[in-house]
This record gives structure tokens, C-alpha cells and sequence, in this order.
């Protein structure tokens, strides 16, 4: 199965952008996720894909390990919905205001949270200074005092931290933890660096959801987490994800670091009409409820536990199970069929996508209903798939960036010869390599200094004439 390449154009600026790429719609979510980023994204005049990746980012990963999506009629192999989310796009797409709207309805969770977290302190210092006294008044033949537990405060984000702080967040935040980042490229060159191979395993481990892991450090001891869960979401700029890509397609990373981020969709700023007006106060509350919902629901109704006391589960409806079973044969020869390994790994990965996003959509289905619904819902998987169409398609569109570029280097290559030709036979050479890059859009004089190399005659930075086998 072969995917044409997106068209392609260029700025003032020699940025490769995007053109007539497939975008997510509104109609592709659910209504109680729809109604809020629609209202957000039409009023911030940001275009909807980037608060769709934003939402579903978040609700993907509050839901975390408490429960996950059997894709398989009767296999064990269990998906978590933890997701990583990368907009890819330019500061005027808006990403950091629709991300700080959205949050909004975990933030008002968190100060819930917080505000119990005071009060839980407060009673265990009374506790705390109860213990002390009654243990010095304690006799040797007496059993030995319960000391008070010390309250650990919920957390269902953070934009920074050491994975040590995070190993200690995570702890006591079992479900898993969304790691969030204005910019994606400080973290990208963090898992780079040198000595940040614990790290880089770290957050691998972390995307698949279901593995332990052991953050052992000389100073802290050692801290186990019996099932690490992360999501990543961050904002990136198409020209400083080039180099990642790069790497991947030259397999010097060869780990599939780049290729977990799944949610990775190019964004263009849209017509900014000045829109004024105020919010959708039904679906802000909608969306608030759902978000308090996932949180607080711990065991979710009609879910089946795993005998062996692992993730609860849901599996498909019988209609949904056969779409899944020919959408994934369909995936995995599409995949075989790539044109570089670094897309065959980003394909390889959506089974977990489009089972987190038909999972995402029952959770967000059943907690906004009475509805006792035992298995995701064709309509729900049929959703899940509209939205991994557009991202393939987008997928393609980021891996083939090296072909791209191969193809414009070699257009550019030939202008410039036929240039210094042209330039040749009007007796107009000398000229400088800058003078000559002046007459051809898009070129730089180190371009035309590159190709005087094989075709001319160069003294200092002019071009003196043509070599006479080119003439």
C-alpha cells in the first residue's frame, strides 16, 4: 500500500511547510470531549487539531494503568493508554494557550486536591506530635507505637524534573504521570546527552505502561516502581525536529525513541479573525465532569480484572474485534512496505494508538453515562481509525522529510549551474558567489560556492569563468 507525499511549498524563510495534509475534525471525537476543544480552539482561533492531540494526550494518561484495552479476542497482551502527543508547529498555532485551557479542568482536581493534602498534614502533625510524646512515655514491656503515615499530595503532571523526582512523584502516583513540555527540543537534547542513558530507558519504559522499573542512584537508594506509566505532550518547530528525524531514518537512533511520540501532527496558524465571545459554559462544565470522573474513578464499571492481579481490562464488541483484526493486518503489511525503517518503527506502533483512542473514547462513554457498556463499540473504534488515518498521513509526511529535501537540493543544484551558464554566455562572470545567489530565489551563496566546485573557475569568493569542459 503506497501513500502519496504530501505536496509541499516553501517560505520566505526556505521552512518546508505543509500542504493538503488531512487534519483532525471535530465530528472524529466524541461529544463529551468535542463541545470544550471545539469552544477552546474556535476562541483562542487555533486550528482543532492541536487541542485534540492536547485533550487526548491528558485524558489518555489521568487514565494511566487503572485500566487498559485487550485487542486481542482471547490473548493477555494488555494496552495502556498512556499517550505522547507532539505538535508540530510554529509559536503562531497557539499550543501553549489551548494547552493551559484545557489543563484547566485537571487543575481545578489538583487544587481539590491540594486543599485535602493541607488538611491531611495538618491532622498529621497533631498525630505526628502525639507519637513523640507517648513514645517517650512508652515502657519497654509495652508493644511498640503505630507511627502515622506522612500524606503524599496527588499529582497527575509535571513540567520538569530529574527521573528521580519523577520515580518519587510516580511512588506515590501509581496510575503513571503526563510529562509536560512548552518546548519538546530541551527534552529531546537531554535524552541525547551523554551519561542520559538511564534516562532515555527511563522514559522507553515508561510509554509501554505494563513494565517495572528501578531508579537506583548512590545517594537515594534505590526506588522500584512496579508498573512505571508516562505520557509525554510538548510543542515542537518542524525545523528542529528535522535532526531527530534525520537520525531515525539513518538509524543512528535506533531505539524508537522518536516513534512513540504517535500523536505527532504538523499544525498551519489559521485566518485570525479577532473572535470574540464567551465560553460554552455546558460543554466547559461537560468537560470538567469528565475529567473529575476519570480521576476519581479508580475501578471502572464493567471492566474485567485480570485473575493474576494485574490491569483491569476491556476487550472489543464482536463488529469492532474484526474491523481491528483486518485494520491490523492491513497495518503490519502497510508497515512492512515503508520506505525507511524509521516509518516501518512509527507504524509498528499504532496498534497501541488506535486501541488507546478507541479506549479513551468508551472511558469517556461510560463516566458521562449510566450506560452499563461491557466492550468498545464499533463507533468508537471507527472514530479511533478516522483520527490514525490523518496521523499516518501526517507520519508519512515527517519521515520522507530527507527525500524532500534530497529532491529541492538537487532542483536547487541545477538552477545554479544553469545560472553561472547563463551568466557565462552574456560575459557577466566575474561575480561573487553572494551576487550570484541574489538572482536565484531561495539560494545562498554557500549553494552557489558548493556547485562552482565541479562546474567553474574560482578565485577567492568570485566566480571567474567556466570550466571549458562545461562551456
Amino acid at each position: 500500500k503506497v501513500r502519496p507525499i504530501a505536496k509541499t511549498d516553501k517560505k520566505e524563510n526556505d521552512e518546508i511547510i505543509t500542504q493538503e495534509l488531512p487534519q483532525i475534525t471535530p465530528d472524529m471525537l466524541p461529544k463529551e470531549i468535542r463541545h470544550w476543544v471545539q469552544d477552546v480552539c474556535e476562541r483562542i482561533e487555533s486550528p482543532i487539531g492541536v487541542g485534540a492531540v492536547t485533550a487526548l494526550t491528558i485524558i489518555g494518561n489521568l487514565i494511566g494503568n487503572k485500566v487498559g484495552i485487550r485487542p486481542k479476542a482471547k490473548d493477555d497482551w494488555t494496552v495502556i493508554p498512556n499517550l505522547w502527543g507532539m505538535i508540530i508547529g510554529s509559536p503562531s498555532v497557539k499550543k501553549t494557550p489551548i494547552y493551559s485551557e484545557l489543563y484547566k479542568a485537571v487543575a481545578k482536581v489538583e487544587f481539590e486536591e491540594h486543599q485535602k493534602f493541607e488538611n491531611d498534614m495538618k491532622a498529621y502533625r497533631i498525630e505526628q506530635d502525639k507519637y513523640s510524646t507517648d513514645k517517650k512515655k512508652r515502657k519497654e514491656s509495652e508493644p511498640p507505637l503505630e507511627q502515622p503515615t506522612k500524606p503524599q499530595k496527588k499529582r497527575y503532571a509535571t513540567s520538569d524534573g530529574t527521573i528521580e523526582a519523577i520515580a518519587e512523584i510516580i511512588k506515590y502516583n501509581p496510575n503513571g504521570i503526563l510529562q509536560t513540555r512548552d518546548e519538546l527540543s530541551g527534552f529531546l537534547k537531554m535524552m541525547d546527552k551523554a551519561g542520559k542513558e538511564g534516562d532515555r530507558a527511563f522514559y522507553l519504559e515508561g510509554w509501554n505502561g505494563t513494565n517495572s522499573f528501578s531508579v537506583d542512584r548512590i545517594m537515594r537508594g534505590s526506588t522500584y516502581i512496579p508498573q512505571l506509566t508516562l505520557g509525554v505532550l510538548g510543542n515542537i518547530q518542524p525545523s528542529v525536529l528535522k535532526e531527530y528525524i534525520y537520525e531515525a531514518v539513518q538509524g543512528k537512533r535506533a531505539d524508537g525513541f522518536i516513534q512513540r511520540f504517535q500523536l505527532a501532527l504538523f499544525v498551519e496558524p489559521i485566518k485570525q479573525n479577532g473572535v470574540d465571545r464567551y465560553p460554552n459554559t455546558t460543554a466547559k462544565d461537560e468537560f470538567f465532569e469528565l475529567i473529575k470522573k476519570i480521576v476519581e474513578i479508580e475501578h471502572f464499571r464493567e471492566c474485567e480484572d485480570d485473575p493474576y492481579k494485574n490491569v483491569s481490562f476491556y476487550r472489543f464488541e464482536n463488529e469492532a474485534q474484526t474491523l481491528f483484526n483486518n485494520w491490523y493486518k492491513d497495518n503490519y503489511e502497510e508497515a512492512q512496505n515503508a520506505p525507511n525503517e524509521a516509518l516501518e518503527g512509527h507504524l509498528n506502533k499504532y496498534p497501541k494508538l488506535i486501541c488507546s483512542l478507541s479506549l479513551i473514547f468508551h472511558i469517556s462513554e461510560i463516566v458521562s453515562s449510566d450506560n452499563n457498556i461491557a466492550s468498545v463499540s464499533k463507533e468508537n473504534f471507527n472514530r479511533a481509525y478516522k483520527i490514525v488515518e490523518v496521523l499516518k498521513a501526517h507520519a508519512y509526511y515527517l519521515y520522507s522529510t530527507l527525500e524532500r529535501e534530497d529532491a529541492q537540493k538537487e532542483e536547487m543544484h541545477d538552477k545554479i549551474e544553469a545560472k553561472i551558464k547563463e551568466l557565462h554566455q552574456q560575459s557577466k562572470l566575474p561575480m561573487t558567489f553572494g551576487a550570484i545567489s541574489q538572482l536565484i530565489r531561495g539560494a545562498k551563496a554557500k549553494d552557489v560556492e558548493e556547485v562552482s566546485k565541479s562546474v567553474a573557475k574560482v578565485k577567492g569568493k568570485k566566480i571567474i569563468s567556466l570550466l571549458a569542459s562545461n562551456v
